[in-house]
């Protein structure tokens, strides 16, 4: 979940980059097995396209892409042992930030249902939820230097209250089936680079407390904050009024008015001195959305340096892993121990056996809803190899607590 353009796609090429080029590539190997939908880029594309991107737009302040794309999109990335056939798949469903503005069509505008029925499906079937955050936009609301921004700007666009209403439809089934949170700041490599990735948690802490707060009412669910720099060699450096500039080719190109209005920057980060035929105008897009009349300004970036280098999407990958390892295990003591107690009970089950199908009938089958689901998820590696390749993980010190605004907000059952 996240808004529109917040770099969610960005997250899953720096995942794949990172884990293919990193340290744990001699230990599982990772590959986009997404099916495209016409216009769906694939990762290894993106991957290049970032590279790409760094190489050309070095030294120049560029503004970020963030067209409409109106598509309910999955990744899929399959997970292998090396050395065996054996492999996981991990289903990535990305509820595009346009789907939060056709939810509020619906509501207030009597439009189709179809997108706030989607995320709903999304979330009821999910065992993990990846909440993507713009970081700029987060951290800016509480600049007092930017008056530009504003926690109404940040609360709508990250879409704080939508993300929340979402949330309420998890289903944990009293327990039996542990759920993952992952709330991730993107676009956030200035903070890290100037050592301030614990304000960035912080600020998140603060903005979220209420859905914090419900989301601790669950028996069985982890709530983490995993920073990630999805590029890397960019920094964010300012916002600006959303303009748009067209003359007389009548070509509309998104800008900023700079040096008091005598030169104008573009978004592929050239700039040149406003001409006189020039018609220079607020962007329609810089709309929150369709339906809100909040208009938003444009974050401009800075590239830094001329490699690509998503730092710590990785991380998403391990505690990922790490869940479904725990999980498993979780299941299994959860199983035991409702068959020892069914044993102890047995020398008087004829007495009381109406009383007992009562009592145990919904909690076995929870469970063993839940250990089916996730066994079917798991692919054919086996228990063995996972917990090896968690062991192996975790011996390198690889998997990150407590360090680079890396933290649990909320510890589930499951003991990690």
């Amino acid at each position: 979940m996240g808004g529109r353009r917040a770099g969610k796609t960005s997250v899953l090429a720096g995942l794949v980059n990172t884990m293919v080029n990193g340290d744990i590539k001699n230990l599982l190997t990772i590959n986009d097995v997404t099916v495209l939908i016409p216009g769906q880029e694939s990762l290894t594309n993106k991957i290049e396209h970032l590279k790409e991107s760094v190489k050309s737009l070095k030294g120049k302040t560029f503004l970020v892409d963030d067209s409409k794309t109106n598509s309910f999109t999955t990744h899929n990335l399959q997970l292998e042992i090396p050395g065996t056939s054996n492999n996981m798949t991990i289903e990535f469903k990305d509820a595009n930030g346009e789907f939060y503005e056709s939810r509020a069509s619906y509501d207030t505008h009597g439009g189709s249902p179809i997108s706030k029925e989607q995320i709903i499906n999304a979330v009821k079937e999910a065992d993990i939820y990846v909440i993507a955050i713009d970081t700029p936009y987060l951290m800016e609301a509480v600049n007092p230097r930017n008056e530009l921004c504003d926690e109404s700007i940040n609360m709508a666009y990250n879409h704080v209250d939508d993300i929340h209403s979402y949330l309420t439809y998890i289903d944990d089934k009293d327990g039996a089936d542990a759920k993952l949170v992952l709330f991730v700041p993107i676009k956030c490599e200035k903070w890290v680079h100037i050592g301030e990735a614990d304000k960035v948690t912080q600020r998140i802490k603060d903005v979220y407390k209420t859905v914090f707060k419900a989301l601790d009412d669950y028996k069985n669910l982890q709530v983490d904050i995993i920073p990630v720099e999805t590029i890397g060699a960019i920094e964010f450096k300012e916002h600006q009024t959303a303009m748009i500039c067209s003359n007389n080719d009548f070509v509309a190109r998104k800008c900023c008015v700079l040096n008091d209005e005598t030169e104008v920057r573009f978004s592929d980060g050239t700039s040149r001195q406003i001409m006189q035929d020039d018609i220079i105008d607020e962007d329609p897009e810089g709309r929150i959305s369709e339906f809100h009349s909040i208009i938003r300004p444009y974050s401009w970036f800075h590239v830094t340096g001329n490699e690509y280098a998503p730092h710590n999407c990785e991380q998403l990958a391990y505690y990922i892993l790490q869940f479904v390892l725990a999980k498993y295990l979780f299941l299994k003591n959860l199983e035991a121990q409702k068959k020892e107690k069914e044993k102890k009970k047995k020398s008087w089950w004829k007495y009381t056996k109406i009383v007992l199908i009562a009592w145990f009938s919904i909690p076995f089958a929870i469970i063993y809803w839940a250990a089916g689901k996730l066994i079917e998820k798991m692919g054919t590696i086996s228990y063995e190899e996972l917990n090896a390749l968690i062991n192996s993980i975790e011996s390198r010190g690889l998997i990150k607590h407590n360090t680079e605004g890396i933290c649990n907000v909320k510890k589930s059952q499951l003991g990690i």
